[in-house]
């Protein structure tokens, strides 16, 4: 099983959990920046990887899936990671946006997603993620078919 995560931005907290998966289990850590719309035949597992902003998935990771090749993710499982703050259904509504983007491309997204909380500018949730959440999420990524 060949996965590859795909995160919005090379920091924040999002990227400081992705970043310790990859370097736990050697899955390779993709930042798109929204000149990269390509995906490599070699995976055929993609991990989403995205804050939540007001409901919305990072704006980098919503480019990147609205400039995906529909012919070249057939075959290919996507999940879905977030950071949040825990304030009402705004992971559900990050969740349903991605699902909607990436079913444009004749692709879906797996149900099953994994969620932490991440600190915001230090007033809310400080210490996360923390060494727990990134267990947790890392536990969730090597179960991944």
């Amino acid at each position: 099983m060949n996965k590859v995560m795909i995160c919005g931005k090379a920091e924040g907290n999002t990227f400081r959990v992705c970043d310790f998966i990859s370097g736990e289990t050697g899955i390779p850590l993709v930042v798109v920046d929204g000149s990269d719309s390509g995906i490599s035949e070699d995976y055929n597992t993609v991990v989403l990887c995205s804050g939540v902003y007001g409901g919305r998935i990072h704006k980098n990771v919503a480019h990147w899936l609205e400039e995906l090749d529909a012919q070249k993710i057939r075959d290919k499982q996507f999940y879905l990671f977030l950071t949040w703050l825990g304030r009402g259904r705004s992971d559900h509504s990050a969740f349903t946006e991605a699902e909607a983007l990436l079913q444009s491309k004749g692709g879906s997204l797996e149900q099953d997603y994994a969620a932490c909380y991440g600190k915001n500018f230090g007033l809310f949730r400080t210490g996360h993620p923390d060494r727990a959440d990134r267990k947790k999420i890392l536990d969730w990524v090597d179960g991944l078919e």
